[in-house]
């Protein structure tokens, strides 16, 4: 929506030219954040399975569970400021879907290094 209006008082015209909406760098970091706890998830289970016949694997996953739980809880908190900037920027932001995904991503990360970590506790007992 480009537009140009005629200058007060002169030959000259103010343009307004059309600016584009850009991509939410907070979604983009949202979606980063939960495909991290989504990765490090399998991480926990993996050590937890792993380590259980060892005695170790309940230590080890627990570390990388809360490494886990952070980057969910980083990419949930991300997600709806993201869903936030964008809805009051008015057109000027875009990246809701990456903002959604974002969501999704950390909250399956999340749920998933919690229940990885249960059961990495529950096989080396």
């Amino acid at each position: 929506m480009a537009a140009v209006l005629p200058g007060p008082g002169g030959d000259f015209n103010l343009a307004y030219p059309a600016v584009r909406p850009i991509q939410s760098g907070v979604a983009l970091g949202s979606l980063v954040a939960g495909i991290a706890s989504l990765l490090v998830s399998i991480a926990v289970l993996c050590f937890g399975v792993t380590g259980a016949q060892g005695g170790w694997g309940a230590q080890v996953a627990g570390a990388f569970a809360v490494l886990g739980a952070a980057a969910g809880l980083a990419g949930l908190a991300l997600g709806l400021a993201a869903l936030r900037q964008i809805r009051r920027a008015r057109g000027e932001l875009t990246g809701k879907g990456i903002a959604v995904a974002g969501l999704c991503c950390a909250g399956v990360g999340l749920l998933s290094s919690v229940g990885a970590l249960l059961l990495a506790v529950v096989l080396s007992t």
